[in-house]
């Protein structure tokens, strides 16, 4: 056999071999939807009832939660994302280029959706953290910085004599009143719209419709840049760059 026949030969079958793996991830693994309104399911998310090898490997994340930390499911036409510890949540949006999956709290979130989204347990999931540091200051004090401070928030302190503040958690202590006293630092899991919202935006969006987008990880924006999905190759145990069907 020549040289050149044999590198033909081994060309053809790359292309061949990397041709019938995006079809078959595509057919095992296609993008689906609980609803006609719902958002669309695909990697690297996946449902239950699809197999695990249609989202990332998250052994190679360090993820230790149980389940692959991808999973969503279907309640009728409802999109549903479990927090483990914490319960189910309605997914109203996913986006992929960005990285973001919006979850809606329940009925019991709506005196004070802050505090019902600060009650939620995050350990051993997929999603980063936006750090938020409570303040309390005197009832009668007034603390602002525009887009960095949200306040007061009535619903989170039940003493007549305090006024309760979220603010970044990345703020300066420096610029803490005197007479106001950060008393606790929690990590808020919720990002803004492609990362332009600010601090006092992801607050107020959280307060006025119990949603909040949650940023997961991800290494998929190149492909998704270009208009391609992601999809994971279990062969070489990786992520790679699928063309969109």
């Amino acid at each position: 056999m020549s040289l050149f026949l044999a590198i033909f030969i081994i060309f053809h079958l790359l292309h061949s071999t990397k041709g019938q793996t995006d079809d078959d991830f595509f057919k095992i693994c296609p993008p689906i939807k609980c609803g006609d309104e719902g958002p669309l399911i695909r990697f690297p998310f996946r449902l239950d009832s699809q197999p695990r090898s249609c989202s990332i490997n998250t052994t190679l994340l360090k993820y230790d939660g149980d389940g692959d930390g991808y999973e969503l499911s279907c309640s009728g036409n409802t999109t549903l994302l479990n927090l483990p510890w914490s319960g189910n949540f309605t997914v109203t949006a996913i986006d992929y280029l960005y990285h973001t999956i919006t979850i809606k709290g329940g009925d019991s979130w709506s005196k004070c959706p802050l505090q019902g989204f600060l009650s939620l347990n995050f350990t051993s999931t997929v999603f980063f953290p936006l750090k938020v540091s409570l303040v309390s200051c005197p009832r009668n004090s007034s603390w602002i910085i525009p887009d960095k401070v949200v306040g007061p928030i009535a619903c989170l302190s039940d003493d007549p004599n305090q006024s309760i503040y979220a603010a970044s958690g990345f703020l300066s202590v420096d610029v803490l009143p005197d007479i106001c006293e950060k008393y606790s630092k929690v990590d808020l899991w919720g990002i803004g719209d492609h990362f332009d919202c600010t601090f006092a935006c992801v607050i107020d969006k959280l307060r006025a419709t119990r949603e909040v987008k949650l940023g997961y990880v991800s290494d998929c924006y190149t492909c998704e840049e270009k208009g391609d999905f992601c999809g994971w190759n279990q062969t070489m145990d990786t992520m790679v760059c699928l063309q969109s069907k």
